[in-house]
C-alpha cells in the first residue's frame, strides 16, 4: 500500500482462530485490531432487535445509516454507546449473521467503514474478505485454515466456557453450514486472497500461529538497490557500454583504495559488518558523510541521527554495504547501536541488570521504548508503580527498565519492576534497622472501619488496628485520626518476611484502664455519663477512656424492659454499681438498679394484698395492661379483671389518658417478680351482693331471656343471669318448655344455689310452684282449723 501505515489481513473460515491470533499479533506489533466479524454481528443484533426487514433494501439502508459501532482498547464492542460484546455472541445472532452479511448494502457499508477506520494507523483485521475485498493491496495477507473437526472443537470449547448448553454435533453442523453459505454467497464470497500466505492451524497452538505470522512480518524486507538478487542487479557489462569513462575510473580508484587499506590492516577493518571510526566532514538533507581516511568515505542516512549532527564530530558506525559505483561505504549508526543494545540487553537478562530506555511514543496497550535504538514494548501497567502522570507526559523521558520478557526480537520491559526492586531494597534496609518499640513518624494514607494504613517509608505501609488507636472504645476511627495527617506511632510488631509492621497510637499514652482497676473494685458505686444506647443496654463513661456496659436487664428492677431509652438518656449522668471487672478482656459491667434499693424487698409491706393503689398506665395490650406502681415496679391487670360481668372488654374504655387509676393488689410473687392487679375488685362481687340479698331458698323475680334445650336463661337484677334447668319445672304430659315459659315474661323463681367461684346462680320454677301449692294448702287448713297448727314448714320461702 502507498500509505506509511501497514495493513495486515487475516482471512479464513469460522473457527480457524482468526480473531484470537489477530489480537495477539496486534499486541506484539503495537498494531490496532479491527474485529470485522464483530461489526457484522453488531449489525445483525441491531436488525434483530429493531425488526428490520432484510428483504426491504431501503429499510436496511436506513438502519445502516443510524448505526454507530465502536471499540475500546480492550476490544469490547459498542453499539450506540452500549456494550454489546456478550450480546453479539448469543445464538440468535450467530444463526442469523451469515444471512445479514450476504446483503450487498450491508457489505458495502461495512467495507467503507473498515477502510475509513484503517486510515488512522497500523491495523490488523480479520474476516472472510479482508484481504480479497476490503484491503486487496494489504502489505501482508494471511489465510488461516483448519480441519472442520478441529474448528468445531475450538468453537465448542468456547461455548462451554460461556456455559452455553449446546452439543458438539450442533456446533459442527453450524460451522459446516456457515462454510457453505460463506463460500457460495453472491457478494464477497470466502476465497483465498491473491498472494496470501496460507497457514494450516489444525495442529498448531494459537501462540505458535501468532509467532509464525509475527516472524514473517518482522523478517520481511523491502527491495533496495543494495540487495543482490536477479530483479535489481545491474548488468556490469551494460554499465561499461554506456561510455561513462569518468564514473568507471572513480569506481576503480575506490576499489583500489579499499584493497590497499585492506592489505595494510591485519584486522581487515574495512569489511562489511565491521566497526569503523571517522569524523563528519559534511552533511545534507538526506546523508551525513564520514571521512574514514584521506581516500575512503562513508555515508550514513540522516534519519539515523536523533539530533542535529555537526562537522568534525567523531563517531563510530557499522559498515553495512559497499557502493562500488559511487565510491562509498554505506555505514549504519543505528545498526551499531542495535548491536551494542543487543549486548546490553543480553547482559541485563543474564545478570538481572536494568537498562536505560527512552520513551518514544504511546502505542496500543503501552509505550514504544528505545534501548540504544533497539525497540522494546512497555505495557501501560508497567510504566510506574503508582500512576501519577498522563501517558503522553512520559514521551521523551529516559528511565531505568527491567527486561521481563524476550522472545525472538520482541522485548517487553517494565519500569515498574525496576521501581519495585529498588523499593524492596529500600524496604529491606528500613526493616533491618527497625526495632519493636521504636517511635517513628508516619502519614495516614487510608482509613478503614477496622483500622488505618500508615505510610512509613517509600513503598511500605504500616497498619494501625482500630483497637490500637485509643484506650477508649472507638466507634469510628475517623474520630481519632485524619487522612493525610503526619504523626508519631509506636512499632508494636515486625514481620520482615511479609513486610508487615503493626503500629500503635494509644501505646504512646498512659493506660487509663490500669489506673481505673487500681482505684475501683467490684461493688463500688461510681458516677458516669451515658455515651451510647443500644438495644441490649447503655454504655457509660466512668473514667478517662474507660466505659462500662449496663445490660438492659440491669437497668430496672422491673422484669419487663422494652427499651433502654425508656430509662436512660444519652448525656445523662448516673450512679452505677460495678458488677464485674474482666481485666484480660478490659470489660466493665455496671448495674443501675443495683445502685438503688430493691423495691421487691418492701413491696409486700408497702402494698399489701387487697390494698388499693394508684397506678400509672404504661402499656395496653390485647389481653392485659401494664401499670406502674408508686415505687416504680410494674403490675399486670388481665382483661378479665376489669369488669365482674364482662370477661372480654375494651381495656381503653377503663383508662383515661395521662390519668392514674385505682387498682387492687390481687397477689405478689417476689420470686417471679410478678404483681397481679385488679380493677373490678374495687367493688364487691355482684354475686356476693346477690347472695346477701337473696339467700338460697328465697324467691326472686326474673325475666326469661332465652330458652335452650337444657333449660332457660333468666335475667336478674344488676345485669346478672341465672339458669333454670329443665328438671326444675313440672311440665304437663306432652307439653314443652316453650309452652310453660315465654321469652320476655317475668316469673318468680326459687334460688337453689349461688356459686361464687363459678359466678353461677341456679334457679327453680318447680320449687316455687311446690311451695305455692303447699302455702295455699296451709292457708286453707288455717281457715278450717286455725288452732291446730303450731309449726309452718314454709316459713323459709319468701313470698
Amino acid at each position: 500500500m502507498s500509505s506509511s501505515y501497514k495493513i495486515i489481513t487475516i482471512d479464513g473460515p469460522s473457527g480457524a482462530g482468526k480473531s484470537t491470533v489477530a489480537k495477539l499479533i496486534a499486541d506484539k506489533l503495537g498494531f490496532k485490531y479491527l474485529d470485522t466479524g464483530a461489526m457484522y454481528r453488531a449489525v445483525t443484533l441491531y436488525i434483530i432487535e429493531n425488526q428490520v426487514d432484510i428483504k426491504n433494501e431501503e429499510e436496511v439502508i436506513n438502519a445502516l445509516n443510524k448505526l454507530n459501532i465502536g471499540f475500546d482498547s480492550n476490544y469490547r464492542v459498542y453499539l450506540d454507546s452500549q456494550d454489546i460484546t456478550e450480546d453479539i455472541r448469543k445464538e440468535k445472532v450467530v444463526k442469523f449473521v451469515s444471512e445479514v452479511s450476504a446483503i450487498s448494502s450491508v457489505r458495502r457499508k461495512m467495507v467503507d467503514l473498515q477502510r475509513d477506520i484503517a486510515k488512522e494507523g497500523n491495523y490488523i483485521l480479520d474476516g472472510r474478505d479482508a484481504g480479497s475485498v476490503v484491503f486487496p493491496n494489504a502489505d501482508y495477507k494471511f489465510y488461516l485454515e483448519a480441519s472442520l473437526e478441529e474448528r468445531a472443537k475450538r468453537r465448542y470449547k468456547e461455548e462451554l466456557s460461556k456455559e452455553v448448553d449446546i452439543s458438539f454435533e450442533a456446533v459442527k453442523e453450524s460451522i459446516k453450514k456457515r462454510d457453505k453459505y460463506d463460500s457460495n454467497r453472491k457478494d464477497s464470497p470466502l476465497v483465498v486472497p491473491e498472494n496470501a500466505i496460507i497457514i494450516d492451524t489444525t495442529n498448531m497452538t494459537i501462540d505458535e500461529v501468532a509467532e509464525e505470522i509475527t516472524d514473517i512480518f518482522l523478517n520481511k524486507k523491502t527491495i533496495s538497490i543494495f540487495d543482490i538478487n536477479s530483479d535489481n542487479l545491474r548488468n556490469r557489462e551494460g554499465i561499461m557500454e554506456d561510455n561513462n569513462l569518468s564514473n568507471e575510473q572513480e569506481r576503480n580508484e575506490f576499489l583500489k583504495a579499499v584493497e590497499e587499506f585492506g592489505e595494510g590492516d591485519n584486522n581487515n577493518s574495512y569489511k562489511v559488518g565491521n566497526i569503523v571510526k571517522g569524523k563528519i566532514e559534511k552533511f545534507d538533507d538526506s546523508d551525513v558523510f564520514i571521512n574514514l581516511n584521506y581516500k575512503v568515505e562513508g555515508k550514513i542516512n540522516r534519519s539515523e541521527f536523533e539530533r542535529e549532527p555537526y562537522i568534525g564530530e567523531e563517531l563510530e558506525a557499522l559498515i553495512d554495504s559497499v557502493d562500488n559505483d559511487n565510491g562509498y561505504f554505506i555505514l549504519s549508526k543505528a545498526k551499531l547501536d542495535k548491536r551494542r543494545a543487543q549486548f546490553v540487553i543480553e547482559d541485563a537478562i543474564k545478570n538481572n541488570k536494568s537498562v536505560k530506555g527512552i520513551v518514544k511514543e504511546v502505542i496500543k496497550g503501552g509505550f514504544n521504548i528505545s534501548i540504544m535504538g533497539y525497540q522494546a514494548f512497555c505495557p501501560f501497567s508497567q510504566i510506574e508503580i503508582n500512576k501519577g502522570i498522563k501517558d503522553e507526559e512520559h514521551i521523551g523521558k529516559e528511565y531505568d527498565f527491567k527486561i521481563i520478557k524476550k522472545k525472538g526480537k520482541d522485548i517487553v520491559v517494565s519500569r515498574r519492576a525496576y521501581q519495585e526492586e529498588k523499593q524492596n531494597s529500600n524496604i529491606e534496609t528500613f526493616l533491618n534497622n527497625l526495632k519493636e518499640g521504636d517511635i517513628i513518624n508516619g502519614k495516614v494514607k487510608n482509613i478503614e472501619r477496622y483500622g488505618a494504613f500508615i505510610g512509613i517509608t517509600e513503598g511500605l505501609d504500616g497498619f494501625l488496628y482500630r483497637e490500637n488507636m485509643s484506650w477508649a472504645k472507638i466507634i469510628n476511627p475517623k474520630d481519632i485520626i485524619t487522612r493525610g495527617e503526619e504523626r508519631a506511632f509506636k512499632v508494636l510488631s515486625i514481620d520482615r518476611e511479609k513486610h508487615r509492621v503493626d503500629l500503635g497510637l494509644k501505646q504512646l499514652e498512659n493506660d487509663s484502664w490500669v489506673q481505673f482497676i487500681e482505684e475501683y473494685h467490684v461493688g463500688d458505686i461510681i458516677k458516669g455519663e451515658v455515651t451510647n444506647i443500644k438495644k441490649f443496654g447503655a454504655f457509660v463513661k466512668v473514667y478517662d477512656d474507660v466505659e462500662g456496659l449496663i445490660h438492659i436487664s440491669d437497668l430496672s428492677w422491673n422484669s419487663h424492659v422494652n427499651s433502654p431509652s425508656d430509662f436512660v438518656k444519652k448525656g445523662a449522668y448516673l450512679e452505677c454499681k460495678i458488677l464485674a471487672i474482666d481485666v484480660p478482656e478490659r470489660k466493665l459491667t455496671l448495674g443501675l438498679k443495683q445502685a438503688q434499693e430493691n423495691p421487691w424487698d418492701t413491696v409486700s409491706r408497702d402494698f399489701p394484698v387487697k390494698s388499693i393503689v394508684k397506678c400509672k398506665p404504661k402499656r395496653i395490650l390485647k389481653n392485659f395492661a401494664v401499670f406502674e406502681l408508686p415505687n416504680g415496679l410494674e403490675g399486670i391487670c388481665d382483661i378479665g379483671d376489669f369488669d365482674w360481668i364482662n370477661s372480654i372488654v375494651n381495656i381503653k374504655d377503663y383508662i383515661k389518658e395521662n390519668e392514674d387509676i385505682d387498682m387492687v393488689i390481687l397477689s405478689i410473687d417476689r420470686d417471679k417478680q410478678r404483681i397481679r392487679l385488679s380493677h373490678k375488685h374495687l367493688k364487691e362481687s355482684p354475686w356476693r351482693v346477690f347472695e346477701k340479698e337473696h339467700p338460697v331458698g328465697s324467691v326472686v323475680d326474673g325475666i326469661v331471656k332465652a330458652i335452650v334445650e337444657s333449660g332457660a336463661v333468666v335475667s336478674l337484677e344488676n345485669n346478672l343471669e341465672g339458669f333454670m334447668h329443665i328438671s326444675q319445672i313440672d311440665l304437663p304430659k306432652g307439653a314443652n318448655l316453650e309452652e310453660a315459659l315465654k321469652v320476655g315474661e317475668t316469673y318468680p323463681f326459687v334460688v337453689r344455689e349461688v356459686n361464687q367461684g363459678k359466678h353461677r346462680i341456679s334457679l327453680s320454677r318447680k320449687d316455687y310452684m311446690e311451695a305455692q301449692t303447699k302455702k295455699e294448702t296451709q292457708n286453707y287448713i288455717s281457715k278450717e282449723e286455725p288452732t291446730s297448727l303450731t309449726y309452718n314448714p314454709f316459713d323459709n320461702i319468701n313470698n
